[in-house]
């Protein structure tokens, strides 16, 4: 961390692990001058001076060590539809950081930059990466949910599974698209180490494969399908697919949408059932 510009580096490389760094937050009186006395003894007390944000309260950084955030943030009252638009911001930011760089060399300094806010307005939304990086992944797949919520409601449930193949493909064309996986694969890595990111990242899978296999089911019962077939097995190798598909997208190999929708098809015509 900067104590300077407040440039909080949130892996804190070198810093000793023992201890924790902590934000806590006092108002702004109208003045400098008139500020309370406890904010002007901090800042002696810590050598540091106060960070303005936009929600009119001056920062004191008290350093003990660690970059783990044990944050205390006290915020006036704001609307609704206010915080929720600046939290959208910062996620946005985030999310460009994340995609360009990769979580762990990005820094609180990096989502300032891209967003253009100061370090309390993110932290008043924020505690930490860890923090970020799970809204990062609830806001992709919500994203993701978006996309199949369309093809859960179609009547004829092949064409529900055609849907989702033709949204995901076509999503994988536009920059947000490619940006949203960028950020997947990233946490499909950090699910690795991190429990709380795995959870995400399996019911982020887990959520697909049932409205999948809700499909094939009902495709069996409307005799398009095979009953031989196992519907969340043959679910979770769509899945698969067009994780794969990703992967290659992502990679820069030479991938076409209209060949990988042929393959599919493919798929679909070795399920109808066998006369």
């Amino acid at each position: 961390m900067s104590q300077a510009t407040g440039d909080v580096d949130w892996d804190g490389a070198g810093k000793d692990s023992a201890s924790v760094a902590r934000a806590e937050l006092c108002p702004k009186a109208r003045r400098r001058q008139e500020r309370p006395a406890d904010c002007r003894h901090a800042e002696r007390r810590q050598n540091v001076p106060s960070l303005q944000n936009e929600y009119s309260f001056c920062m004191v950084i008290v350093l003990e060590g660690d970059w783990s955030l044990g944050q205390e943030v006290r915020m006036p009252k704001l609307k609704p539809a206010t915080m929720a638009a600046r939290r959208e911001e910062i996620l946005r930011a985030a999310a460009a950081c994340f995609a360009r760089q990769g979580f762990h060399q990005t820094t609180i300094a990096d989502v300032i930059a891209e967003s253009g806010l100061s370090a309390g307005g993110i932290y008043g939304h924020f505690a930490s990466k860890e923090e970020l990086i799970q809204a990062i992944g609830e806001h992709r797949h919500a994203r993701d949910a978006a996309l199949l919520a369309a093809a859960r409601d179609s009547q004829d449930p092949l064409e529900g599974l055609r849907a989702i193949a033709r949204a995901s493909l076509a999503d994988m064309q536009k920059e947000e698209g490619l940006r949203s996986r960028r950020i997947a694969l990233q946490l499909w890595a950090e699910a690795l180490r991190d429990d709380a990111v795995r959870d995400q990242v399996v019911d982020g899978v887990r959520k697909p494969i049932a409205v999948i296999a809700e499909l094939l089911q009902r495709g069996q019962r409307l005799g398009v399908i095979d009953r031989a077939v196992n519907p969340r097995s043959m679910a979770r190798t769509m899945v698969a697919m067009f994780q794969g598909f990703v992967l290659q997208r992502l990679w820069g190999e030479p991938f076409s949408p209209a060949e990988a929708l042929a393959s599919f098809e493919v798929l679909l015509a070795g399920l109808a059932p066998k006369r």
